[in-house]
Parts: structure tokens; sequence; C-alpha cells
């Protein structure tokens, strides 16, 4: 087991793009074996028998049974004689469908329609003129598994064949500048297609299930009722999709049109994009980020010479700023521009060391809508209309070069209103509950509250349980004769206790701190019962990182939260849970850096 688990550590890591392809491989390859193995193989022998000639045969035995060690699966088996070119001969291959099935239906008419040829004098045998001993004493088609195994193995190969295209969608490689001159897509209306494409797909392929299921409760296979999970986790995705997607069109496409094309380092990085939907309460924060991305190898925990690829981003500039809001006909047009200095990297390769640079351009604000549910042809800036506000934000990576170049349209930088006492309240006491902070003798003591909110816990608790029954159900059918459910029972059964596992792990870890000059001492707990501590000793500013962890919606309101962490060694160590906010992450930033350096200190972005 050691030299295997050593073997599978030095396979080549897989990317995005990689990964998808081999997922959606795995899923043609085994719908195109379902849907050869069982309609193909029908099919190709019903035309192989095609000019096989039918002659006059006896039945000896003729039986309608279950097959054996099986559970409500059945077949006819038979044997017969006939005569072909003067000589007798005796069979006992039926027809085209080998093996037994559940599609008992089937096999009753058969059975029936065979009794009465045989009684009336009108059984025939199909015989191979070229090999007698050849015969088949029916060629009908075996309709039921003909259309059950096309339509599950369509099914399943049209899912390979989408996780495939994604595979290949992600490895194009099309540079920022051409993306640029279409306008750059912020992307996050992908996430929402994907999820409603699987989940509609997924319900597609389990229909066949729904109507199956009054007959087998009527039969009393109340057993079966729970093969009903596998449409509603599709109809979960789906509706979850849709709903994104509603978000998404909430706001609708914001395409980014940088100007100038590209951004110039030691020039001006800036662009445009158009707000279609609503009004901004105040112009939008914008901020533009240079940051290196690189890969970190460490050797694994089991010692057997593994290596684990950690991905840092580590951001080298960063500047605030604020949009400048024009109305036009079609929406309200945002524009920014930043000053940018010469001696950063362009986006690529990092000139002096390994990784890429990029750069991205995140937009923050709130963003007033009317409630259009009861005049849908109401525009959202009519007086008199329900209004409601949500959370803006956007980012989208842009394409910047060395140069001197500015931006073609000037863009006037309105002064800032510092917000009172009101709004740092409630921007500081978002869903996520803050860690709280304490000033004691030892020092700065930050409490972390738990990392994961209620919804959360209680939908891990339900998927776990719902993957967890229908694994077992399915499991129970497969010890009992079902043999393809074999591929499915085990696989949702370990998905559904590992969801169960995480739901009874992950709530109750959390995180405190004592921030003390020059040291930082973090325990990990689960609950109340302390796991691991660790005291750091801490010699630059640089060893803290604000890292985005989640990003939660909540009555159409959108958080960013973000986590503390401190570098030491190749792992990171995380000193908070979840901070809601980017405001409410920079503050606590300062009161950690402040506590563990105290005096003047140079500001440096983090």
């Amino acid at each position: 087991m050691p030299v295997f688990r050593a073997l599978l550590a030095r396979l080549p890591k897989l990317d995005v793009s990689s990964g998808l392809l081999l997922f959606g491989f795995i899923f043609v390859v085994f719908g195109a074996t379902l849907a050869i193995s069982l309609g193909g193989s029908m099919l190709w022998r019903y035309q192989a028998s095609a000019d096989w000639q039918p002659v006059s045969a006896e039945l000896s035995q003729l039986e309608f049974l279950r097959a054996p060690n099986q559970v409500k699966r059945w077949q006819v088996t038979a044997q017969y004689s006939y005569a072909f070119g003067g000589r007798s001969y005796r069979g006992q291959q039926l027809g085209l469908s080998e093996g037994p099935d559940s599609f008992e239906n089937y096999w009753q008419q058969l059975y029936t329609d065979l009794q009465r040829q045989q009684e009336a004098g009108r059984l025939q045998a199909w015989v191979n003129p070229a090999d007698p001993e050849q015969a088949l004493l029916t060629r009908q088609l075996h309709l039921p598994l003909l259309g059950f195994s096309g339509y599950l193995g369509g099914m399943i190969l049209l899912l390979g064949a989408g996780i495939m295209w994604l595979g290949v969608r992600a490895r194009t490689d099309i540079t920022l500048e051409v993306i640029a001159r279409q306008g750059i897509s912020s992307g996050t209306r992908e996430g929402a297609d994907y999820l409603s494409w699987f989940g509609g797909l997924f319900t597609l392929a389990c229909l066949p299930l729904v109507f199956s299921m009054p007959a087998a409760v009527a039969e009393g296979k109340r057993v079966l009722l729970v093969l009903l999970m596998l449409p509603l986790i599709g109809i979960i995705s789906l509706c979850a999709g849709l709903r994104a997607r509603q978000r998404y069109n909430q706001i609708g496409a914001t395409r980014l049109f940088p100007d100038p094309l590209p951004g110039y380092a030691g020039g001006q990085v800036g662009g445009y994009f158009r707000l279609t939907q609503g009004e901004w309460l105040e112009p939008p924060r914008c901020t533009l980020s240079c940051v290196h991305v690189y890969h970190v190898y460490s050797l694994s925990s089991d010692h057997n010479g593994g290596r684990e690829r950690e991905t840092r981003r580590v951001p080298l500039w960063q500047q605030h700023t604020q949009a400048y809001c024009r109305p036009s006909a079609k929406g309200i047009d945002t524009h920014f521009v930043f000053d940018v200095p010469a001696h950063l990297p362009a986006t690529g390769d990092h000139p002096q060391a390994e990784g890429t640079i990029e750069w991205e351009v995140v937009c923050e604000g709130l963003v007033i809508q009317a409630d259009r549910s009861n005049s849908p042809a109401t525009r959202a800036t009519l007086a008199g209309a329900p209004e409601h506000e949500f959370q803006f934000e956007r980012a989208w990576r842009l394409p910047v070069e060395a140069g001197s170049g500015r931006a073609r349209r000037a863009v006037v930088q309105p002064q800032r209103a510092q917000p009172n006492a009101a709004t740092s309240q409630q921007a500081a006491s978002p869903a996520t509950a803050q860690p709280v902070v304490e000033r004691t003798t030892k020092g700065l003591r930050i409490k972390g509250k738990r990392e994961m909110e209620t919804l959360m816990v209680i939908g891990l608790w339900v998927l776990g349980l719902t993957f967890s029954a229908l694994g077992a159900g399915l499991l129970y059918l497969a010890l009992n004769g079902q043999v393809l459910l074999w591929l499915l029972g085990p696989p949702l059964l370990l998905i559904g206790l590992a969801v169960l596992l995480l739901a009874l792990i992950w709530p109750g870890l959390n995180v405190s701190s004592l921030v003390s000059p020059g040291q930082i001492c973090a325990t990990r707990k689960w609950y109340f019962l302390p796991l691991r501590r660790r005291c750091i000793a801490v010699h630059s500013r640089d060893q803290l990182e604000l890292q985005h962890s989640m990003t939660s919606v909540d009555n159409q309101t959108t958080t960013q939260s973000f986590k503390l962490l401190l570098r030491s060694g190749n792992q990171p160590i995380a000193l908070t849970g979840h901070i809601a906010g980017r405001e409410a992450a920079d503050a606590l930033c300062k009161q950690v850096l402040d506590q563990l350096f105290p005096g003047p200190q140079p500001t440096l972005p983090l």
C-alpha cells in the first residue's frame, strides 16, 4: 500500500482543464458502454439475423421464471427443435436480448405469445443458413430495454461530453487583450449557467424513475422510492442555478471596456462598464491590484516522497479610488482610472521570479432598484415604486503592459464622503459573525466565531442524509441482485457519509489568537476542545496576509469574507475565522500590525 500511494503521489498534477477532460471522458466511456452493451448489441444482432430463414419449430420446454439468486429480475427460457436442410436440430437461444432484467411485463407478454403460437401450430424459429445450429425463437426487439439503455446511456454520454466541452473551453488560450476588445466578462454568470445545465440534464436523465414509481408502488416495491432522491438532487441543482441566474440578471451583464487598452504600468489603467439595472446609491469603490501568483511545493504528510502544491497570491501593489458615474440613455456608465507606478511588472510571467503577474480590478458599491414585481414594465428609476438596495461586487482581470499610455477619457475623481457612525456600524455587522477583539494585559486577543453559517450546516446535514439514504438503498438493491447498481450505490453512500462527517466536524472548528509584540499564539479548537496551539515569532509585516475565504448571499446582499493568515514556513496559519467585509478585515489587520510592531511603521499594502 505505501508503494501504491507513493506511485500516486508522483503522478503529474492535473489542472482544471485536464481534470474536466478526464472526468468527462469517464462519463462518456460509461455512457457509451451502457448504451452499446445493452441496446447497441441488440440492434447489431437484429441486423445480423435479417437474412436468417424462418422454419417451423416445436417447444419441448418453456418457462417464465425469476432469475436464480436474483430479486425482481425475470426471464424466459426455452428448449425447442427444428428441421433445416433435411436435418433435425435442437436450440435454446430465445431471442435478441440476453440475460434477465426487471421488465417483467415484457417477459410475461413474450411467454404468453410463445404459448399461443405453440398451441396454434404457428411457432417458428429463425435459422442461420450459413450455420444451421444457430437459431432464434423470436427476432422481436426488447423495446423497454432498448429505450432504457439508449435514454440513460445517452444522457450519461451527453453529460460527459458537456464536461469535456467545459474542459476544452477552459484550455482555450485567448489573450486578455483580444477578449478586452469585446468587453471583459466578470465570469459571474458562468457558474449559474453550469449549475442550471447540470441540474436540468440530471433531472431529465432521472425522469424514467419518476414515471416508473407509481407502478412500482402498486406492486409493493416501496423500497424503490429511495430512487426519487436522484431527480430531487437534479431539481435542487436546477433551482439553485436559476436563482443564481436571477440574481445575476438583477444587475445584468457588466462587461468592462478598458481605457486605455491595454493598461500601462508607468501610465494609467482604467476603463468603464455600464450599470443597466438600477442606480448607484453612491459612487462605488474600485480597487486595482497587481498580484504575484505562484506555486509552492512541499513534502506530503505521508512521508512517501509525494509533493503537495499550494497556490499563493501575493499582492505587490494595490490602490483604491472612487468611480465616476455618468447617466446615459442605456444606463449608468461607471468610469475609473488609476495612475500606476512604472516599476510594477506587466501581465504575464514574472520578470524576476517564478510564477505569473495578474492585474485585477474589483468594483464594490450599493445599488438601489425599484421593486417591479407588481409592475414588470416599470423602469427601476420610476418615482414612487417600492425600492430595495443590495450589494454590487464584480471583478475583472485586465491586460497591463509597460509604457506611459494614458486614458482617452479624463475621469473626474469625486471627493469621498466620510461615513458616519451609523453607516460604519451597519457595514461592520453583516450576516456573518465577526471575530471578537479584546485588549488584555497579555496582548490583543482575537476570538473567532464558528466558520460556517447555520444555513450551510443544515444544508450539509440534509445533503449528507440524502446521499447516505440513497446510497444505502441502492446498495441494498445491489446486494439483492441489481448488478448495475453496484456502480452507483457504494460511491453515493461514501459521499453521503463524508458529507455527514464534514457537517459534524466543520461547524465546531474555530480559532483564537493572542497577539503580543513580535509574537502570535494561535489555538485551534473544536467546540471547546483544544486541538493545536502554535506560537510564532513575527519578524516582518509581510508575514501577515488577508485571504478571501467565501462569498455569501442573503436577501440579495452579497458579502465577501476574509481570513487573516500568518505565513510561517510552507503552511499558513489561520489567525481568525471569517471576517465579513473588506473594510472590517483591513481594520483588524491594522490592529494586529499595531500590536505586533508598536511605534510608527510604514504602511504596506496587504
